[in-house]
């Protein structure tokens, strides 16, 4: 006789119910109460999330935060994640999971795989498209430095002979230290504003302070030239936060830091390094995540509107955030006010 699911409300940070989905299915860091954590202590906002049960466990689950700010109404599955499916072997349930966001009439943007989203029919509106890569570290170091491109290989090379030198932060000075290459990288290169430093703060003390992440710094002559902040989570190493010294880019720091990175991770027992997603029009930043002989999938990002749900018009908001984001990043403003401007306004950059 077939057991009748169970649909019920819990709440992702600290309910016995998600945690046991999340260590039982396949999940990622984007999935973890830690990481949920650090996103709510940081913008100040409630995650939620619903399971399906059968005889008592959780068989499948869907996670999302609700806002309702000068942005509109918007059910989001995550804020400031690179992705986060719906959880669960059935399709019947993820797609009964799915519904359930949708029926309370409010927009619904989500960020998954291709093809890991249910068919919901309907259309999903400013549809954005990512490149996601990883890499198996399954093969020994030797075998996965054969794999790798003639640029990757050459830059680590390069890195080395130019007295590089790459070892993993202690201390939240170092922390501090790295922040400020990020946020130069993205204010001068990217032309954003960067995450709060206390959203850095947040991820060491919960997370790699614990033992579930690591910064790498690389080093040339005492002075720190580029790092990457790595999270672990099961048996994957995510590559989340990368920035470097723009001055030092010649001595190709970043190709050091990878390398350490995989070294790390398959040290530390992990089976993948997650590179992240990148832009569909990112070409740079995609062949040199493949250049590690990492493999390519597709992400997406879509709204979903149900029929009934709200309709806002945003385009004076973002209109206005992007204004101010161009106003903070000018060369002429002090870094440390892109600081505060950044600390401000990222909450609306979901």
């Amino acid at each position: 006789m077939a057991v009748e699911p169970n649909l019920k409300l819990v709440d992702p940070v600290s309910s016995p119910e998600w945690r046991e989905l999340v260590e039982t299915f396949s999940s990622s860091i984007f999935h973890s109460p830690g990481w949920m954590r650090v996103v709510q202590s940081t913008y100040g906002i409630d995650m939620s999330a619903a399971v399906i049960e059968r005889d008592g466990s959780p068989v499948a689950g869907v996670v999302w935060s609700e806002s309702n700010d000068m942005l509109g109404p918007k059910r989001t599955t995550l804020p400031y994640s690179d992705f986060c499916d719906v959880l669960g072997d059935d399709a019947a349930d993820r797609l009964a999971l799915a519904r359930f966001v949708l029926s309370k009439k409010i927009p619904w943007m989500v960020r998954t795989f291709d093809g890991n989203l249910p068919d919901l029919g309907l259309e999903g509106q400013g549809v954005r498209h990512f490149k996601w890569h990883g890499l198996d570290l399954a093969p020994s170091e030797d075998e996965l430095l054969q794999a790798m491109n003639s640029n990757s290989k050459r830059g680590i090379k390069k890195a080395r002979n130019s007295g590089v030198e790459v070892r993993s932060a202690a201390s939240k000075d170092e922390l501090r230290e790295w922040f400020l290459l990020h946020l130069r990288l993205r204010k001068y290169k990217h032309h954003l504003l960067a995450q709060p430093y206390f959203f850095f703060e947040k991820i060491w003390d919960d997370l790699i302070a614990p033992g579930n992440g690591f910064l790498s710094l690389a080093y040339h002559e005492g002075k720190v030239v580029g790092g990457t902040l790595y999270l672990t989570w099961k048996d994957t190493c995510y590559y989340k936060f990368n920035a470097s010294d723009s001055d030092s880019l010649s001595l190709r720091p970043n190709n050091l830091l990878t390398w350490a990175g995989i070294q790390e991770a398959k040290a530390r027992g992990c089976k993948l390094l997650d590179f992240g997603r990148s832009s569909a029009s990112q070409k740079g930043l995609i062949e040199y995540k493949a250049g590690y002989g990492a493999k390519e999938r597709d992400i997406f990002a879509r709204e979903y509107v149900p029929e009934g749900a709200p309709v806002t018009d945003t385009s004076d908001c973002k209109q206005m955030l992007g204004g101010l984001t161009s106003l903070f990043i000018s060369p002429d403003v002090p870094d440390d006010v892109s600081e505060q401007a950044g600390a401000l306004l990222y909450k609306y950059f979901k």
